[in-house]
């Protein structure tokens, strides 16, 4: 939850499980009032040595470079607005409103196809807390700390690269 004095918002972020195309989904909700928001993004590849070309493609933004390629996509709000390296957005959330935003990794040489982005944000929604549930449901442990082991199972299957089963460092 994020107050201002003129109003509150809820913010939420997830990750699609099993999508083509990993992505971040974020919800900003209005829950009070009218806030207004700013979000930028200035992605780095390479652990922050590359720098990518950001523009616009069709309604979303993506930042190229060499084999990567981030896409974003704003729903609710129309075009997002960047400047130079960086893909910034203003908008103000009333009370009752959502605003998603998606981004999604992709290979750098599928940017002259359609944006590849996840699904939509409500079914992104419903189904990664649908996997979550069932998958935390395999817990056996029915102790005083259930929650707290639960919420650590998560945390370390969050982190887990499925294809190898490495922890992510």
């Amino acid at each position: 939850w994020w107050e201002t004095g003129s109003g509150t918002v809820r913010v939420s972020d997830l990750m699609p499980p099993r999508t083509r195309f990993p992505c971040v989904v974020r919800t900003v909700e209005g829950m009070s009032g009218r806030v207004r928001v700013r979000s930028e993004l200035r992605p780095r590849f390479n652990q922050g040595r590359i720098v990518p070309w950001v523009r616009e493609a069709g309604a979303c933004t993506v930042a190229v470079a060499g084999p990567d390629s981030l896409w974003l996509s704003v729903g609710g709000t129309g075009r997002t607005p960047r400047g130079g390296d960086t893909a910034a957005l203003d908008f103000t959330v009333p009370a009752g409103r959502r605003v998603t935003l998606m981004l999604a990794w992709a290979p750098s040489h599928l940017c002259e196809m359609p944006a590849p982005l996840c699904v939509p944000a409500e079914t992104a929604l419903k189904e990664t807390g649908d996997f979550w549930r069932d998958w935390a449901a395999r817990c056996r442990y029915q102790g005083p700390w259930r929650d707290a082991v639960v919420r650590s199972l998560i945390t370390l299957k969050a982190l887990t690269y499925a294809p190898t089963g490495g922890i992510v460092a």
